[in-house]
């Protein structure tokens, strides 16, 4: 939270009292006020590079949406099953 609290012009953090991940991310995509969008989950480890990498994908006009690797229990499998044949698989 203490991260949160020193980018509040950038990050938002939000607690609703519904349940449910779709409407907690519908919430969430009601409230942006930016062009870029980044949901994790509360067991994501970002890298160092995590924003950065996600910013930098989608200076491509072509790029609609980016996902990353996931990695579970030492194991490595991807979002969908294309990602695994993406030219960048190390957001």
């Amino acid at each position: 939270m203490e991260i949160i609290k020193s980018h509040s012009n950038l990050v938002h953090y939000y607690k609703i009292f519904i349940n449910g991940l779709p409407h907690a991310r519908n919430y969430g995509l009601n409230q942006a006020i930016d062009e870029i969008i980044i949901f994790c989950d509360d067991d994501v480890i970002p890298t160092d590079n995590f924003i950065k990498n996600h910013i930098r994908n989608y200076k491509d006009k072509e790029v609609g949406g980016v996902g990353g690797r996931i990695i579970q229990n030492g194991k490595q499998s991807y979002p969908f099953p294309s990602a695994k044949y993406a030219e960048n698989e190390k957001i």
